[in-house]
C-alpha cells in the first residue's frame, strides 16, 4: 500500500481543485485519465478513482497522516 507518503494530500489538492476550477473539470469530463496525468497523479492512483474503489479512496485519508484534507466518498458518477 501507497498510504501515508502524501497520497492522500495529492488528492485532496486534485478533488479540491477539481470543485473550484470549473475548466479543470470540464477538463477531466473531457478526458479524466489525460487530466489525472497531466496534474501529476500516479498510476497506482489513476487506477484507484477509475476502478471506482471507494473502499481505498477513504482508507487512504484514513491512513496518510500528511493529508491536510477530509473527504469522504461514498458514491462515483461516471458519465
Amino acid at each position: 500500500m501507497n498510504g501515508g507518503n502524501g497520497d492522500a494530500a495529492l488528492l485532496g489538492d486534485f478533488f479540491t481543485r477539481l470543485a473550484d476550477n470549473p475548466a479543470f473539470y470540464n477538463d477531466y469530463l473531457d478526458d479524466p485519465l489525460k487530466t489525472m496525468r497531466d496534474a501529476g497523479i500516479p498510476e497506482h492512483l489513476i487506477n484507484t478513482i477509475l476502478t471506482g474503489n471507494i473502499k481505498r479512496l477513504n482508507d487512504l485519508f484514513k491512513q496518510d497522516e500528511t493529508a491536510t484534507s477530509t473527504f469522504i466518498f461514498g458514491t462515483l458518477i461516471r458519465l
